[in-house]
């Protein structure tokens, strides 16, 4: 936990496919069920997730690392989600 009270983790993406369009959807709505403000940076870039589109713009695929960081009232619960998702648990 970051001193502000932010989540942070990298996570390794275990998609066999990547994260394309049906998965990233998918994440992007349970990302929407908690309180939480959620960013990804891969090598590609940094992006603030607010939807399926955000999720895409990352292109992640199978392997890739990724740094989730989340703020707010569900900040932990909300990144053990998204760690659980991409990882494919």
């Amino acid at each position: 936990m970051g001193t502000d009270g932010s989540y942070f983790a990298t996570v390794t993406v275990r998609l066999p496919d990547g994260l394309h369009v049906a998965l990233a959807y998918e994440l992007a709505a349970l990302i929407k069920t908690f309180d939480a403000k959620v960013s990804m940076r891969s090598w590609r870039r940094e992006q603030t997730i607010r939807n399926g589109n955000d999720l895409l713009k990352l292109a992640l695929r199978d392997g890739d690392s990724v740094d989730v960081s989340c703020s707010g009232s569900d900040a932990q619960a909300v990144l053990d989600a998204v760690r659980g998702f991409l990882s494919g648990s």
